[in-house]
C-alpha cells in the first residue's frame, strides 16, 4: 500500500510538471505571436505616418525649416508597439484574473470590484499631475530628434 501511494505521488508530480512545461511552451508561443503581430501593426502605422509627414514636409517652404525643427516618427512607432502589447496583455490578464476570482469567491470578487472606482480616481489624480511632465519630455525628445537629423 505504501509503495503504491509513493508511486502514485511520483506519477502525479510528473504529470503536473509536464502540464507546467506545456503551459510555458504555449505561453511563450502566444507571447511571440503577440509581439510579432503588434510589431507589424506598429510598423505599418509608422510607415503610413512617415509617408504622410514627408508629403507635408515637402510642401513647406525652405524658410520654414530655418526656424522650426521636425522629428521622426520612429519613437512614436516604438511607443505604439510597446503600448499595444501591454494593453492586449493587460486585458487578457484582467479577464483571466476575473474568471479565477469568480471561481474562488464571488463575495471577495464583489469587494474587490467595489474598490476599483476609488483606485481609478486616485490613478486619475496622479496621471493629471504627471501629464505635464510627460508632455514636456516628449516635446524635448522631438526637438532633440529634429536636431540630430
Amino acid at each position: 500500500m505504501i509503495r503504491f501511494s509513493k508511486l502514485f505521488f511520483g506519477f502525479t508530480v510528473f504529470v503536473l510538471l509536464l502540464w507546467l512545461l506545456g503551459l510555458y511552451v504555449v505561453s511563450a508561443a502566444l507571447s511571440f505571436a503577440q509581439h510579432f503581430i503588434m510589431t507589424g501593426v506598429s510598423q505599418k502605422l509608422s510607415y503610413s505616418l512617415r509617408g504622410r509627414l514627408a508629403a507635408k514636409v515637402h510642401r513647406l517652404p525652405m524658410s520654414y525649416f530655418d526656424r522650426v525643427t521636425y522629428g521622426d516618427v520612429d519613437p512614436l512607432g516604438q511607443s505604439l508597439n510597446q503600448s499595444l502589447s501591454q494593453v492586449v496583455s493587460s486585458l487578457a490578464t484582467a479577464v483571466g484574473v476575473a474568471v479565477m476570482m469568480l471561481s474562488i469567491s464571488w463575495q471577495m470578487t464583489l469587494a474587490a470590484l467595489l474598490i476599483l472606482p476609488l483606485s481609478g480616481i486616485l490613478m486619475g489624480l496622479v496621471v493629471r499631475k504627471s501629464q505635464k511632465y510627460f508632455v514636456g519630455q516628449q516635446r524635448y525628445m522631438g526637438e532633440l530628434n529634429g536636431q540630430v537629423e
